[in-house]
C-alpha cells in the first residue's frame, strides 16, 4: 500500500513539474515569421496578419512578414487601415521600407496585360491574375507612409503604370488612374495628358484632370481638347463634346464662339455653348454677345441680349440697346409683331434678373435709351419703361411723342412717337 501511494505521489509530482515546464516554455516561445505561413490560407488568416502587423507584442520581423503576406495575397485594400493602426510612426516607416523589395519583385514580373495591334483589331485583351497589377495597387497604398528612397521607388512604379495603355490600365486592379496620378508626380499628370490626346472616350481622362489636376495641367488639357475639337469639327463625338462642354477653362472660349456663330449649329448646341462661354468668361463674354446682337437677327439676337443681362446685371440694358442695329431690314417686316414681342420679352427677362439681384431702380439706365440717337435704343427704352412701370420717366416718354422714326416689326405701320404715346397712356393709369 505504501509503495502504491508513493508511486502515485511521485507521478503527481512529475506531472506538476511537466506542466510548469510547458507553461514556462509556452510563455517564452516567441512567434517567428515562418509561423505565419500556416495562416496564409486559413480562415481568418488575413485578419490575423493585420492584428500581428499592428501588435506591439510581436517581433519586428513578424510584423513585417505579416504586411508582406497581405501584399502577396493581394489584400492591398487592407494596407492603409493596417498601417494606420501602427502607432509608432518611425517603426511604421521602417516596416514600409522593409516590404518595398517585395513590391519591386512583384512589379518586375511584368505580367500585366498589354495592348498590341492585334488586340486592338480584335477589340479585346485577355486579362488574368497579375503580380504586377497587385504591386501597382500596393505601391499606391504604401506611398503615403513611405519616406526617402523607398517613396521614390514606389513613385517610379506608379509613374511607369501611367505611361501607356491607359484605357486598359484604368480597369486593372483596385486603383484607378486618377487616384494614381496624385502620387505619380509629374509623370502622373503627363500620363493623363498623353491619354487625353488619343483617348477614344476623352471625357474620362478629361474628368480625371478636372477633378485632380493642377492649374497648369488643366490648362494643357483644355488646349488638347481645343485642338481635337477643331480637328473634328463639326463632327464631335458625344464623348469629346461632353468633355469640351464640361471643361471650365477660358482656353476653350474660341471653340464655344465658333459653335455659336456656326449657322449650322442646332439650338441645343448654341444654348450649351453660350452656357459654357458664360461660365469660362463671365463679364468678358459681353462684347461677343454684343456683336451677336448687331450681326444676327431673330431669336439668337435676343438670347444674346439676355446673356448680357446675366453677366453684367443692371448695365446690360445700355450694352443691349446700343448694340441693336439701326438698319431696318435687320428686323421683322412691318406686318410682323416680331420686334414688338422680342423687345417686350427682353424687358421682362431683364426685370426678372434685376429683381433676383435685388435691384429695384433701373431708371437711370432706361433714361439713356430714351435719350439715345439710335432709334432701336429709344424703342427698347420705351418698352422697358412700360414693363418696369417707371412713372418717374413720364416726362422723358412724353418727349418722344413727336418722334416720327418708322419702327418695323410692330404688327402695323408705326413710329417711335406712336409707341411713346401708348406707353405714356399706360404709365398714367
Amino acid at each position: 500500500m505504501k509503495t502504491s501511494m508513493f508511486r502515485i505521489g511521485r507521478q503527481r509530482g512529475l506531472l506538476s513539474v511537466l506542466l510548469v515546464f510547458l507553461l514556462v516554455a509556452s510563455l517564452g516561445c516567441e512567434r517567428k515569421p515562418g509561423d505565419l505561413e500556416q495562416w496564409r490560407t486559413a480562415k481568418g488568416g488575413m485578419q490575423k496578419m493585420q492584428e500581428w502587423a499592428q501588435s506591439d507584442e510581436e517581433p519586428r520581423d513578424v510584423r513585417i512578414r505579416a504586411v508582406e503576406i497581405l501584399i502577396e495575397e493581394g489584400q492591398v485594400n487592407q494596407l492603409k487601415p493596417t498601417l494606420e493602426g501602427v502607432a509608432d510612426t518611425k517603426l511604421r516607416a521602417e516596416m514600409v521600407a522593409a516590404v518595398v523589395p517585395t513590391v519591386e519583385k512583384m512589379w518586375a514580373a511584368n505580367d500585366y496585360p498589354k495592348i498590341s495591334e492585334a488586340d486592338e483589331e480584335k477589340g479585346a485583351v485577355k486579362v488574368g491574375a497579375s503580380e504586377s497589377v497587385v504591386a501597382k495597387d500596393a505601391a499606391f497604398f504604401l506611398i503615403p507612409f513611405a519616406e526617402g528612397a523607398e517613396k521614390e521607388k514606389l513613385q517610379k512604379i506608379l509613374a511607369e503604370w501611367m505611361s501607356a495603355d491607359w484605357q486598359l490600365r484604368n480597369q486593372l486592379g483596385n486603383v484607378k488612374l486618377n487616384q494614381i496620378a496624385e502620387y505619380a508626380g509629374e509623370a502622373g499628370n503627363k500620363g493623363l495628358l498623353d491619354w487625353l490626346k488619343v483617348a477614344i472616350e476623352p471625357h474620362r481622362p478629361a474628368d480625371m484632370i478636372a477633378r485632380g489636376g493642377d492649374d497648369a495641367t488643366q490648362e494643357k488639357a483644355a488646349l488638347i481638347l481645343l485642338e481635337r475639337a477643331n480637328a473634328d469639327y463639326p463632327k464631335l463625338t458625344p464623348s469629346l463634346n461632353g468633355a469640351v462642354m464640361a471643361t471650365n477653362r477660358a482656353e476653350l472660349a474660341p471653340l464655344f464662339k465658333k459653335m455659336i456663330n456656326d449657322p449650322e449649329s442646332s439650338g441645343g448646341t448654341i444654348d450649351a455653348a453660350m452656357d459654357a462661354l458664360v461660365r469660362v468668361q463671365d463679364r468678358r463674354a459681353a462684347p461677343f454677345f454684343s456683336d451677336l446682337i448687331g450681326k444676327r437677327g431673330g431669336q439668337i439676337r435676343w438670347v444674346a441680349a439676355d446673356r448680357i443681362s446675366e453677366v453684367l446685371g443692371k448695365p446690360a440694358f445700355t450694352f443691349v440697346s446700343t448694340a441693336l442695329p439701326v438698319e431696318m431690314d435687320t428686323y421683322p417686316g412691318q406686318d410682323s409683331e416680331g420686334f414688338k414681342k422680342e423687345a417686350t420679352g427682353y424687358c421682362g427677362l431683364y426685370k426678372a434678373k434685376m429683381a433676383k439681384a435685388g435691384t429695384t431702380d433701373v431708371s437711370d439706365e432706361l433714361k439713356k435709351g430714351l435719350e439715345s440717337a439710335r432709334w432701336p435704343a429709344r424703342v427698347l427704352g420705351l418698352k422697358c419703361a412700360e414693363v418696369f412701370k417707371s412713372t418717374d420717366l413720364a416726362a422723358d416718354v412724353d418727349a418722344l411723342k413727336s418722334d416720327r422714326q418708322q419702327v418695323p416689326g410692330w404688327g402695323e405701320a408705326t413710329t417711335v412717337g406712336a409707341i411713346a404715346s401708348e406707353v405714356a397712356a399706360n404709365l398714367s393709369k
